[in-house]
């Protein structure tokens, strides 16, 4: 049903940009960068952020609140786990290149706001959970690109599951309960950027840093020592040669410091602070021409799920025209 005094329905699509993350590349940007943005029976509009909680709320607060979407799409990346990651369900048990969020639960970043502790399933009253992709033809299978998708339980904990939470607390009160979806997008070329790739995270990276200066805020000295037991761990040992005992151990210190944090002190007000941060073990930019081929491939991907939304949205309609030959359902 098209929204306000706009003829056509409105489709937001979000991405995460590259700028100032890991490598300088996020191929949620590079994908929508490619999409199909042109459809006669709705209007696309493209969004891509800083990957940032205080700017995801800006968003939903002021642009959302404009542009008044009737689905939103919303993109993220992941890095290729490992197999002791899939072995331990912590992505799905079978691996894919593209993961259809199913819910988004409250946690860092939503913990204050909800007042409920985080890592915690948000109560059935307030649940935001996509029970099946309102409107999408969900397509699993694309043999011609070489590429799987596959329903995921867990969006994360950081901004892709923000802005997922965000993008369907939007759609619940707007009376459009489940209009939304979240695709994971894996950077297979990513090279050994996470922790047990051989490299830090971003929250790593910052604690690396950060650890030095917790005393000049109110944190307590168990928070402290945590940071500065992980930290001088990291230090001493190269995750790019690491034994699996080290990488077990260099896991153990970092949980333990991060669970700290959670626990005792305001984490994002902390991230926001002037803290200087140095670039521990970050790799080095990339060239964003490697991306290509893949991000093409994302792209026709999203817009075979954004054409059967167009459909769901003009029921009445002729049906969109099909992206590819081959991914006509």
């Amino acid at each position: 049903m098209p929204n306000g005094l706009d003829t056509k329905p409105i489709i937001l699509i979000c991405a995460f940009e590259g700028k100032n993350f890991q490598d300088g590349v996020n191929v949620s940007e590079l994908t929508a960068e490619k999409l199909k943005t042109e459809y006669p029976n709705a209007t696309i509009k493209v969004a891509v952020l800083p990957v940032d909680y205080k700017t995801i709320d800006q968003f939903f607060e002021k642009d959302v609140q404009s542009i008044k979407p009737d689905y939103i799409f919303a993109l993220g990346e992941f890095n290729t786990p490992t197999d002791e990651q899939i072995k331990n369900s912590i992505y799905v048990a079978e691996q894919a290149n593209l993961m259809i969020e199913k819910n988004a639960k409250n946690s860092y970043g939503t913990d204050n706001k909800y007042n409920q502790e985080i890592y915690k399933t948000i109560k059935n009253d307030s649940a935001l959970t996509l029970k099946g992709a309102n409107g999408v033809q969900i397509k699993q299978e694309y043999p011609a690109l070489d590429l799987k998708a596959r329903f995921s339980d867990s969006a994360g904990i950081y901004q892709c599951n923000y802005i997922y939470y965000k993008s369907l607390d939007y759609m619940k009160t707007a009376g459009k309960e489940g209009n939304a979806v979240f695709i994971h997008l894996e950077d297979s070329l990513a090279k050994e950027r996470y922790l047990v790739d051989g490299k830090l995270d971003e929250l790593a990276v910052w604690l690396m840093s950060a650890h030095k200066h917790l005393k000049d805020f109110d944190v307590p000295e168990s928070t402290i020592n945590a940071a500065k037991d992980f930290a001088e761990y990291a230090e001493k040992i190269n995750l790019n040669n690491a034994t699996k005992e080290q990488t077990s151990e260099f896991e153990s210190k970092y949980k333990a410091a991060v669970k700290e944090l959670f626990v005792n002190t305001d984490l994002q007000a902390l991230i926001n602070s002037d803290i200087p941060i140095e670039k521990y073990g970050m790799p080095t930019e990339v060239d964003i021409k490697e991306y290509d081929e893949l991000t093409k491939k994302y792209a026709a991907v999203i817009d075979d799920y954004v054409k059967n939304v167009v459909d769901y949205l003009n029921p009445s309609k002729e049906p969109a025209a099909a992206t590819l030959p081959s991914l006509k359902n």
